[in-house]
């Protein structure tokens, strides 16, 4: 019989792309034993197609998201479709909600940042950070498993395939990538651009990646048509492992790609874009993993210039945070999740 996972997940403006793509990483491996996903979204026709691209099915959730109206149409869908497993990721998802669900008796994945809930009655729990520990859910069901740390970062299997390449920490910085998330809604992609434009001098070329969610691309085109520097504006890429071999040097918010980065060996500079950033970063800051200039609305652009110069200008400092990166993430967290569930 076919295992059908269903993936309750929301991917916005305000939310970003984060939860959708990592949730990606499950539904490739579940694919990859023969099963069937399903994604519950709400006002998500827009990743319709990308969904169907990858063989994964889209079901709309009419009702408020995070709401028990919300839990009722995923348990008529699960029911439906003979759900082995629901998976929940996204911060409107309260124990109320997960409480819903286990009523009716199906098995429960709830992935999770920040430990903020009152109680959890998943069975299990996965919180990939580095800041994550039992302490943060110490309220749960005495059946819920623990899955906690970069042990089980989740990677999308189009980074395993580059499991076995080596990067070259290079001495002089040529290629740049910034990429602020999915939607990016305060635009600081553009403040990262004026920031290096105090670095003119340099032969950079600079790739600006930006999402489906992004509201700010003309703006940030206007402005780069007026620039003296070497910079692309890449859209709904679908090749990020390649950018990220190509580049020498990042610059990003701390949400889910910082592991992909630490994965391909990429030293980078992180900056925290939403009160939630800032919790993951503390993790990176605790193994010394990348550059932490705090939260990006309170940087001047003038301090983002040094340390974009500093880490240019520091060969050693960057061939620490590759090996850093490849130590932490070894690209076999999604299998152990996986292995996990079967195993449940």
């Amino acid at each position: 019989m076919v295992e059908t996972l269903i993936i309750r997940v929301d991917a916005s403006f305000d939310i970003g792309m984060g939860h959708f793509m990592r949730c990606l990483a499950l539904a490739q491996a579940w694919l990859r034993d023969g099963g069937k996903v399903i994604y519950a979204m709400s006002d998500a026709d827009h990743l319709r197609q990308r969904l169907e691209e990858l063989d994964i099915g889209y079901l709309d959730i009419s009702s408020a998201p995070g709401c028990l109206d919300d839990a009722g149409e995923l348990i008529n869908y699960s029911k439906k479709f003979n759900a082995s497993w629901i998976i929940l990721d996204g911060y409107h998802f309260k124990t109320d909600y997960q409480i819903f669900i286990k009523d009716y008796d199906f098995n429960l994945l709830v992935i999770d940042d920040d430990g903020k809930l009152d109680f959890y009655c998943a069975d299990i729990i996965l919180n990939q950070n580095l800041h994550a520990s039992p302490n943060l859910y110490s309220n749960r069901m005495d059946y819920t498993e623990l899955l906690l740390g970069n042990k089980y970062v989740l990677l999308r299997e189009e980074f395993l395939e580059w499991r076995d390449w080596n990067r070259e920490v290079k001495p002089v910085i040529n290629h740049l990538l910034v990429t602020l998330g999915g939607s990016d809604k305060n635009n600081y992609s553009l403040k990262i651009i004026r920031a290096l434009e105090r670095l003119s001098s340099l032969e950079l070329e600079i790739n600006v990646l930006v999402g489906v969610s992004n509201p700010h691309i003309n703006v940030l085109k206007e402005f780069i048509m007026g620039s003296d520097l070497d910079i692309t504006i890449l859209e709904n890429v679908r090749d990020m492992p390649g950018i990220m071999a190509w580049a020498d040097l990042a610059f990003t918010g701390g949400g889910t790609t910082v592991w992909e980065m630490a994965f391909m060996g990429l030293p980078t500079i992180v900056g925290a874009t939403s009160p939630v950033e800032e919790l993951l970063i503390k993790g990176l800051n605790k193994c010394n993993l990348f550059l932490n200039v705090g939260r990006i609305s309170e940087v001047t652009v003038s301090e983002l210039t040094l340390v974009l110069s500093d880490v240019m200008g520091n060969r050693e400092l960057r061939c620490f945070m590759s090996n850093q990166g490849k130590n932490l993430v070894d690209g076999y967290g999604v299998d152990r999740v996986i292995n996990c569930m079967k195993k449940k």
